[in-house]
């Protein structure tokens, strides 16, 4: 069995024990994730279903903070991406800032991203489908390759459209992170990735997905005149 058919084997099983099939309560161990899932009835917030590091997090009441649907977010999109990495942490908080602001459902917003098509800034991408349910495999996500580093998105959901970049201020703190740990271990190496994890359980913990992002919602009126731009200014 290949690593990644493992850890999706391993989050299946995570959720047995759990018969309810509502969204009631949580049983202990889980709390339900809102909206219909395909898998999940509860997903597992108990500290015992995680790796050391991550268990400490929610110790720390990462999940209180920032609630259920990002912590499902992030986690579902590690597996998928298959290491712990800053990008990816940030696309999923970018997808579920973005489907609260359109009260999205999921599999329903189209989303275009421009950013550098290689890694590490193309990892956000993995964290946008997961968190959104706008795959590739459904013609929902798009991404535009960029020659200057940032992270910008629009997501489109009927009349609206959402546009939303990553502030400068947070994407310096990102390039200092890559760069330090580049210059001390080398780019990629084990070491690097090691000290890089480290850094993305403090982003995990510590960014707030409502100030992150300069953010723009549009809404076009039923006679197709566009709406005045709502600046939303990264929730403040």
């Amino acid at each position: 069995m290949s690593m990644y058919a493992a850890s999706l084997v391993t989050l299946i099983m995570l959720t047995q024990g759990h018969p309810h099939h509502d969204h009631g309560p949580a049983t202990p161990g889980g709390e339900p994730v809102g909206g219909p899932t395909s898998v999940f009835v509860q997903f597992p917030t108990d500290p015992a279903y995680y790796q050391p590091e991550v268990a400490e997090l929610i110790r720390e009441g990462v999940v209180d903070r920032f609630g259920i649907e990002e912590w499902a977010a992030i986690v579902v999109s590690h597996e998928i991406h298959q290491h712990i990495g800053v990008y990816t942490i940030v696309g999923a908080k970018m997808g579920v800032r973005a489907s609260e602001l359109l009260e999205a459902p999921r599999r329903a917003v189209s989303v275009t991203i421009k950013t550098v098509a290689d890694s590490p800034m193309a990892c956000a991408v993995d964290g946008v489908q997961a968190s959104m349910g706008s795959t590739y495999g459904q013609h929902l996500i798009h991404l535009v390759n960029t020659r200057t580093p940032g992270l910008e998105a629009t997501f489109r959901l009927g009349d609206k459209t959402l546009r939303m970049a990553l502030k400068p201020e947070y994407l310096a703190k990102v390039r200092g992170f890559i760069d330090r740990h580049s210059a001390a271990h080398g780019y990629l190496s084990a070491p690097y990735f090691e000290a890089i994890r480290g850094e993305s359980y403090r982003v995990w913990a510590e960014w707030d997905r409502s100030v992150m992002f300069d953010e723009t919602l549009t809404e076009t009126a039923s006679d197709g005149a566009a709406d005045a731009d709502a600046s939303l200014d990264g929730g403040e």
